[in-house]
């Protein structure tokens, strides 16, 4: 029997590792995982993207395809990211070996997921600065800009903290949502409530869209696209999360009250103040909208709430880094690993007007990787290998191994990835939004989710299956 001192050992090896996490390791309950996802959901970029989708449909509308597309795509991403990692505690990016291979799982890891999340990690940085700024102009009077040097800085401080809090690890990143995470939820419902105030709901219904298509059909099925981009985007992230919850259950409806439930009024009160007062900067109207008092209040904890994304998008990407990035990422320490993943961000900071013109299209981007993927592994995890893996062949990186496929790809799933991706963009052009005419009945993201799935399934029947491979005959078993 292994001692205490040993066992911690592990416990705290495998928080910053790719190593297991067994059942009595997991640090979160259902009140601390739903904290963290919270703080994770509802962060700036959801006040952003519902102020996006304002761009296209007017209040009613906006709120339908809002609640369409997040209940959706948050569906389906938590059964196929969480679901996984909270029942084997294994690390999202060795996990996925089963479905794309040692090499493939790396590849993917390390080019669609880091890339995605450095982008967004800018976005958090930006809002982080913009919500301080405008504190300081609230508090004293000033007149900073919100593109001025003085808001790269903030940036900068920002990523510090946030930097400061995931080298802890997740017991600090756990108090960290504590604290700011049920706050965050009843500053949400009070800006709902203020937008209201100020502004008669008959007034904000009647509120045009503020840059549509001539088309009405387009504009709804591109306010659902954006809430299908937005809950698919969260595939890369939340597994390495998922992994310390204390069991399956908790890590399902968690997320889905986090990501979902609590995060759809913050997209529903971007929404409103955009059509209301004609800014999709959540971080200007939010002292007009709710007074100095309360406004500095709920600039407060969204700023805060921006680095709690950031710590636990960094916490999540940098375990990936480690397994995927080489021998150079392995052997690097955690702290340093973490802090240059968060230099592309500080240098981002420099630059605050593009970064935020880029919003849009960076959701539409991820989406062309994530949709597919997202498919992808729900066939693979439920439909072929029914629920089951052999965990000790994720970890196996030698040519025989169950997940080595061919050289460390497999490529029903490569293909699958490559088809759906296709899709996508023939549907949607992600820097235009220029679409294809029957876009407007079937979106970009629900077509590239199904192709890229139904590719993987039959090029696994077809090929993978009959030639051995992946291990796809595998039965519960101990360590499986």
């Amino acid at each position: 029997m292994p001692s205490k001192e040993n066992r911690h050992a592990h416990e705290v090896e495998s928080e910053f590792t790719n190593l297991p996490i067994l059942a009595r390791e997991r640090l979160w309950g259902a009140f601390d995982f739903t904290s963290v996802m919270t703080g994770l959901g509802i962060a700036t970029w959801a006040f952003i993207v519902g102020a996006s989708t304002a761009l296209y449909v007017g209040a009613e509308a906006g709120i339908a395809s809002t609640v369409i597309g997040n209940l959706v795509s948050c569906g389906l991403v938590v059964l196929a990211a969480c679901i996984p990692t909270a029942k084997y505690g294994v690390e999202q990016a060795t996990l996925f070996r089963s479905v794309f291979g040692v090499n493939g799982a790396r590849v993917v890891f390390l080019i669609a997921v880091t890339l995605v999340w450095l982008g967004w990690n800018c976005v958090l940085g930006l809002m982080f600065s913009r919500s301080a700024v405008n504190i300081v102009n609230a508090i004293f009077f000033t007149g900073i800009g919100r593109n001025s040097l003085v808001v790269t800085l903030l940036g900068i401080v920002g990523f510090l903290i946030a930097w400061f809090v995931v080298v802890k690890g997740p017991v600090s990143i756990k108090w960290f949502n504590r604290i700011v995470a049920p706050g965050l939820a009843v500053v949400t419902i009070l800006l709902l409530v203020f937008v209201l105030a100020q502004r008669p709901w008959s007034e904000i219904a009647a509120a045009p869209a503020l840059e549509p298509f001539g088309d009405r059909t387009v504009n709804y099925t591109l306010g659902i696209e954006l809430g299908l981009a937005t809950g698919f985007g969260w595939w890369g992230v939340i597994g390495n999360l998922s992994r310390l919850a204390s069991n399956q259950r908790v890590a399902f409806y968690g997320s889905m009250v986090g990501l979902f439930l609590f995060a759809v009024p913050a997209y529903v009160a971007g929404l409103l103040s955009a059509l209301a007062l004609g800014d999709a900067d959540p971080t200007a109207w939010m002292v007009p909208v709710a007074g100095p008092v309360l406004g500095v209040i709920a600039l407060l904890f969204v700023a805060f709430a921006n680095v709690t994304s950031v710590t636990s998008t960094v916490y999540t990407t940098c375990l990936a880094l480690r397994l995927t990035g080489g021998r150079l990422f392995h052997r690097m320490a955690w702290v340093t690993v973490t802090g240059l993943f968060l230099l592309a961000p500080a240098i981002a900071a420099f630059f605050p007007a593009f970064v935020f013109n880029s919003i849009a299209n960076l959701l539409a981007w991820s989406a062309i990787a994530f949709a597919p993927l997202v498919g992808i592994h729900l066939v693979d995890f439920y439909v072929l290998r029914r629920r089951v893996l052999n965990v000790r062949a994720c970890y196996d990186e030698s040519p025989g191994s169950g997940y080595s496929f061919w050289k460390g790809w497999n490529p029903a799933a490569t293909v699958g990835l490559g088809v759906g991706a296709l899709v996508y963009i023939l549907l949607l052009n992600p820097s235009s939004f220029a679409h294809a005419d029957v876009f407007q009945f079937v979106s970009a993201s629900i077509p590239a989710l199904l192709v890229g799935g139904a590719v993987h399934f039959i090029l696994t029947k077809l090929i993978v299956q009959p030639a051995g491979k992946g291990d796809y005959g595998a039965l519960e078993r101990p360590g499986s």
